[in-house]
């Protein structure tokens, strides 16, 4: 097969859309789709006056534009792959546009000083089809929380995607067996933001067309069998400042996520809305590297909502 370029975006159900286009594309360049791909609903109903979509206006272009030197080896046959910025048709950003959104997130800090930091942890159920075609959770009777092997997985589909993923640039900082089973969790190294959630979106397409060429469905979706144990998606934040240093934490920790690093001081007129800190917050507080305060919080246990919208929280100095 001769070379061949995909280039994809993650639209806003988390469901990868993209084209196979010829080698001549792999530089700076573009490809066009139907802006109202923002209309399609899971069940491919159509929601006309879904804002945003201009369907019913004439159902416009918009562009996918990707950077050349951000093209990445891929796991298919003679195929690379792209990621790429969504455009209106006359070339400013596409509001929708998910990649977009978490780029003006990182501009906003940085006009702060900060660069975020993300590491995130999928989980994902597997199932087969069974002799009568039926979809059926994946038997792996012998798997336990945080198990590995054969008694885990005895199709090895997890071992394909970490050799797949060490190939194409998409390394794992782990791959074992969750709580409940068939399920599964992958982690992947924190980075930068916009870098990270490239890497996690093109790790998690490829670890689900990986397993379904060893006849595992890999759902990533939040509940997909009753009774048993969601899957999460967990989302670890750091920052670090101007000096490249962590800017939530100092000491020993280093800055790793551990539990108390994001200690922080509620400011006083924010402090009643926040609540006390809960059975388990409460004693971290105390091993926090920075003094205790009446209005001490761990950030990642305040339930935002709108009643904490601009929330100010300030930052321990050393």
């Amino acid at each position: 097969m001769s070379e061949r370029l995909r280039a994809m975006f993650c639209a806003h159900l988390s469901i990868m859309r993209g084209k196979y286009l010829p080698s001549y594309k792999m530089k700076d360049d573009e490809s066009r789709f139907a802006q109202p791909t923002f209309s399609v609903h899971y069940d491919k109903d159509l929601l006309l006056e879904a804002p945003g979509t201009l369907c019913i206006e004439g159902i416009p272009d918009m562009a996918r534009r990707w950077i050349g030197h951000e093209i990445r080896p891929g796991w298919g046959p003679g195929t690379k792959v792209v990621l790429g910025d969504l455009c209106q048709g006359d070339g400013t950003p596409l509001p929708m546009c998910p990649r977009g959104a978490l780029k003006r997130a990182v501009a906003a800090w940085d006009k702060h000083g900060l660069t975020p930091r993300v590491g995130i942890e999928l989980e994902a159920y597997a199932f087969i089809r069974n002799e009568d075609g039926r979809i059926v959770p994946y038997d792996n009777a012998g798997g336990v929380v945080y198990g590995t092997g054969n008694f885990t997985d005895p199709r090895r589909f997890t071992d394909a995607i970490w050799a797949k993923a060490q190939e194409t640039g998409l390394p794992p900082d782990l791959i074992t067996a969750e709580y409940d089973t068939p399920q599964f969790e992958f982690t992947l190294t924190f980075d930068t933001a916009v870098e990270h959630v490239d890497t996690v979106v093109l790790f998690r397409q490829m670890a689900r067309e990986v397993a379904w060429d060893h006849g595992i469905l890999l759902s990533f979706l939040p509940k997909p069998i009753t009774g048993k144990g969601g899957s999460g998606l967990h989302v670890n934040l750091s920052f670090t400042d101007g000096k490249d240093h962590n800017a939530l934490a100092h000491g020993e920790r280093g800055g790793n996520l551990s539990c108390a690093t994001c200690h922080v001081y509620v400011a006083d007129d924010w402090a009643t809305r926040t609540g006390s800190a809960g059975d388990f917050e409460d004693p971290m507080l105390d091993v926090a590297d920075a003094a205790r305060k009446a209005t001490s919080r761990l950030p990642c246990q305040l339930k935002m909502g709108p009643a904490l919208d601009g929330i100010v929280l300030i930052v321990p100095q050393p």
